[in-house]
């Protein structure tokens, strides 16, 4: 009797883990096609700077920026490209750590 119960556990434990596997490769296969066009498109140096950027402040007329809002610098472009390319080359996580106040609520319920 112990080594049917056994077995059917173990059937059981085999099959959880093969529908879990199944799963993950399905939301593999759907992030893989959902950030695929996104990567299509994008040239291949598009976080380099452009070659024709123009670095010199001489004979600008400031008056006429008076109304902008905020002026853009070289340094300001090449920090928003670099939060880009990290924002797509890389995942960032947001834990939040709910572990402690389970482990609290499970010690407060067994007393």
């Amino acid at each position: 009797m112990y080594k049917k119960l056994k077995k059917i556990s173990n059937l059981i434990i085999s099959i959880i883990i093969e529908i879990d596997i199944i799963y993950c490769q399905q939301i593999k296969l759907k992030y893989k096609l959902a950030t695929q066009p996104l990567l299509e498109t994008l040239p291949k140096d598009y976080h380099k700077m452009p070659s024709n950027y123009d670095f010199s402040h001489k004979r600008i007329n400031w008056k006429e920026h008076e109304k902008d809002f905020v002026l853009r610098t070289d340094a300001v472009w090449e920090k928003d490209q670099l939060k880009d390319w990290f924002r797509l080359y890389t995942k960032v996580r947001n834990y939040q750590n709910f572990s402690v106040f389970i482990l609290i609520q499970q010690q407060i319920n067994i007393l």
